[in-house]
């Protein structure tokens, strides 16, 4: 006991001499940080010998925080060191990212890791840091019901365990982050892929549609010119059926004219035998006798 007299002695005159310097809290903040660490120290120490031994810290991980994993939160609290004293706990504190935690910080914890952001605005009017959260992991003074006015006693103990387990094993592990940021990063990456495909699908579908529209204008083109040729070889039928009519009337022509040529022929012919058979006249035939007579 005199040996952690001595040290309180010799932690006060440290901090006088050095609680001017920036950044630093009040001494009365200082004091209730080093009592409530030896609190928390004197929870874990079950045999009260001044020492935190593996066995101690593994039980009250697991019945005390409720962790399942007590030998991997006892192995990241004492490391390479066996049994821990209170003034290496506190040194341990010290040195702690979530000493120098700012309000920021802790309004972030209390909404994401705590859930309880219901108490945002007390802690934010409050300004309460890093220095507090060992006062709240202990509840020193009934610190969470006078400071913090929170009377919710499942709410109290939440955040004293919660407190409790980042005083002793620094900032919460950022597992889950960890796995958000990735399924997050996976489906951007989906989603730049998905992009990716249908622009590609529409500048091949267009290229396609282009394709297509050019090939049908080859062959409307073909059809209208196909549509040409077929009307000109209509119109040549037309015309060559027109001068075989023609022709045919001409040799229609031609032939009657020939048969009535025939016909006039004939009918000369037969009134010139008709003509010749006629027999003569009297006065025909006395000419005749009369021209012989001489």
């Amino acid at each position: 006991m005199s040996y952690v007299a001595f040290f309180y002695v010799m932690v006060a005159l440290r901090l006088n001499s050095v609680g001017a310097n920036a950044g630093e809290p009040p001494l009365s903040m200082r004091d209730e940080e080093l009592t409530a660490i030896k609190s928390l120290h004197g929870l874990l120490d079950d045999n009260r010998d001044g020492k935190l031994d593996m066995h101690e810290s593994q039980d009250f991980v697991s019945s005390e925080l409720g962790h399942p994993e007590g030998s991997e939160k006892s192995d990241k609290l004492h490391r390479n060191d066996l049994s821990i004293t209170f003034e290496e706990l506190w040194e341990s504190w010290q040195k702690s990212e979530v000493h120098h935690w700012t309000n920021k910080d802790i309004l972030t914890w209390l909404e994401n890791q705590v859930e309880l952001s219901c108490y945002s605005e007390t802690f934010q009017q409050l300004n309460i840091t890093g220095h507090h959260l060992p006062s709240i992991a202990v509840n020193a003074q009934q610190f969470i019901q006078v400071v913090l006015k929170i009377t919710n006693i499942q709410h109290r103990t939440k955040l004293s365990v919660r407190a409790m387990d980042i005083v002793l094993f620094g900032p919460p592990h950022p597992r889950l982050t960890y796995w958000k940021d990735a399924i997050v990063l996976v489906l951007f990456i989906l989603c730049i892929i998905l992009l990716l495909w249908a622009v590609f699908h529409r500048c091949h579908t267009q290229k396609r549609i282009d394709c297509f529209l050019e090939e049908s204008r080859v062959y409307e083109k073909e059809l209208n010119e196909l549509k040409k040729k077929l009307e000109q070889w209509q119109e040549a039928e037309e015309e060559e059926e027109g001068e075989g009519e023609e022709e045919g009337e001409g040799k229609e022509e031609v032939r009657k004219d020939k048969d009535e040529g025939r016909k006039e022929e004939e009918e000369e012919e037969d009134s010139r035998r008709h003509h010749h058979q006629r027999p003569c006249s009297p006065q025909v035939k006395v000419g005749v006798v009369e021209e012989q007579a001489p």
